[in-house]
């Protein structure tokens, strides 16, 4: 029982010791932490001036020493993606889009841009997912719903995309609902349907829309590629 107890406060010593050792270690380690934190929000918050200025290469080496210091932060991966995307290297900016989105960082901005590189890079189903997601936390940003139908457009999903952009139509009017609804229509074969959502769309961008039901779908597409 003796050596018992000795054993006993010996481990209890050695417990306490080491308890003592981690913390004496540990808290410059967390005010280290701390103080990296802080100031990966100050060089954001510096970025962001720049961002707003249009000087997007000063903004840049800013947001990368942030990311070094903390790389959990969605919100610096976004202002990443927008650099990038206003330097042009759209993969890049996916990637930093698609890092904030894991992170947490969803906004409509994200979500926005994030499927509207996939849809000029041909990823309509992928861009169908972002959207989706986007929506159900932003339900009344309606230019995501309008991205939504024209994705399943697109991606040769007409039932969901008409379904999509009818509702939106009725509350309000987006010209571009139109071009993607005579798309959809034409798809299925159903030429009146499109024809009018043609005549529509045209009209609301000011090129008349005379002609042919092919020629109409070809200004519709040639007006589609040309964006």
């Amino acid at each position: 029982m003796k050596h018992f107890k000795n054993g006993f406060t010996l481990v209890l010593a050695v417990v306490i010791t080491s308890s003592i050792l981690y913390l004496a270690i540990s808290n410059p380690v967390r005010q280290n932490h701390a103080a990296g934190l802080e100031r990966s929000l100050e060089l954001n918050k510096k970025a962001v001036r720049y961002i707003q200025e249009g000087k997007h290469d000063e903004a840049y080496p800013l947001l990368q020493e942030s990311l070094a210091l903390n790389c959990l932060n969605p919100v610096t991966h976004v202002h990443l993606g927008f650099v990038y995307l206003e330097q042009g290297d759209y993969q890049q900016a996916y990637e930093y889009f698609v890092h904030s989105f894991n992170l947490g960082g969803l906004s409509p901005e994200v979500t926005y841009e994030l499927a509207e590189l996939l849809l000029r890079s041909g990823h309509y189903k992928e861009a169908v997912f972002y959207l989706r997601d986007g929506i159900k936390e932003f339900p009344e940003e309606k230019e995501l719903s309008l991205q939504l139908g024209k994705a399943y457009c697109l991606a040769g999903d007409h039932d969901r995309s008409l379904k999509v952009l009818s509702e939106l139509v009725e509350n309000e009017e987006m010209n571009d609902a139109y071009k993607y609804m005579g798309l959809s229509h034409y798809a299925r074969g159903e030429e009146e349907e499109a024809e009018k959502n043609y005549h529509l769309y045209l009209e609301s961008i000011g090129i008349p829309a005379v002609g042919s039901i092919s020629e109409l779908h070809s200004l519709v597409w040639e007006d589609e590629d040309n964006g």
